[in-house]
Formats: structure tokens, C-alpha cells, sequence
């Protein structure tokens, strides 16, 4: 994907999902984006400033990184994917935890409300301690 398709894609999710920036005429008021400037980012067709894509993105309490980062598509089995009807795909990702593990149910609220870019720190965080995890659970088992 290409970043003006990914940029766009991005945008329309944060829009489709985000209650008060909806339309064109939200983002470019909580933003201080020009309207027209706002639709052709949405659209993909300029090449936007990073000074507008970071107040875009703080408008919808995100990075300009998050703008710019492809969606994440595959993180096993409990990442689903979801694309809104129009002429670019953006992908909505829904968490599902497996089993009534409280823990896990937790921390998929917690991922839910985060950025991509913060995602992808928590998912290497996530990994460093299975991995110590692990250790731990051979040394244990050993003695």
C-alpha cells in the first residue's frame, strides 16, 4: 500500500469510528486544517505537510506515525479484520480474547484504546516478558 492510500485508509477509520469528527467540516475545525486540505488527504490525492498531518492526528488524540503506519493485519488468531463500504478499504480491528481469562480481557480493553504505534510497543513488550516467562518456567521445571 502506498503511503497516500495508507494515510487515507487511516483517516477514514478515525473518522468512521470517532463520534464529533465524522464529517470533513469536524476534522478541519477541531484540526485548524483547511476543509479542502482535509478532503484531499482523505481522498489520497496530496501529498500532506507533517505539520498537518500531526494536527489532524491530534485532533483524534493520535501521532502522525499512527497516520502514516500501515495497519497492522495479522497478529494471530485473536485479530480480526472488518472494512467499511467505500472505495478505500480501512481496516477496523476488533480484539477478541479466547476464554473468560480476566487477564486477557483486561488487556485487550487496555489495546483497544491505543494507537497503533503504542500496539506495536506493547506487543514487543508482551514478547520480551513471554519470553523471560518461558525461561523461567524451563529453570523451574528442571529442578
Amino acid at each position: 500500500m502506498d503511503i497516500l492510500k495508507t494515510i487515507s485508509a487511516n483517516l477514514n477509520t478515525w473518522m468512521m469510528d470517532t463520534p464529533g469528527l465524522r464529517t470533513i467540516d469536524e476534522v478541519a475545525a477541531a484540526s485548524g486544517v483547511g476543509f479542502g486540505t482535509v478532503r484531499r488527504i482523505r481522498k489520497g490525492e496530496i501529498n500532506a505537510t507533517i505539520q498537518n498531518l500531526e494536527a489532524i492526528a491530534k485532533a483524534f488524540k493520535r501521532t502522525a506515525i499512527d497516520l502514516l503506519s500501515p495497519p497492522i493485519s495479522n497478529y494471530g488468531s485473536t485479530l480480526t479484520t472488518s472494512y467499511q463500504a467505500n472505495a478505500t478499504p480501512a481496516p477496523v480491528y476488533a480484539f477478541r480474547p479466547e476464554g473468560d481469562d480476566p487477564i486477557i480481557t483486561e488487556a485487550t480493553q487496555l489495546l483497544q484504546g491505543m494507537s497503533e504505534h503504542g500496539k506495536r510497543i506493547a506487543l514487543k513488550h508482551i514478547k520480551l516478558v513471554a519470553e523471560e516467562h518461558s525461561v523461567r518456567k524451563q529453570t523451574n521445571a528442571s529442578q
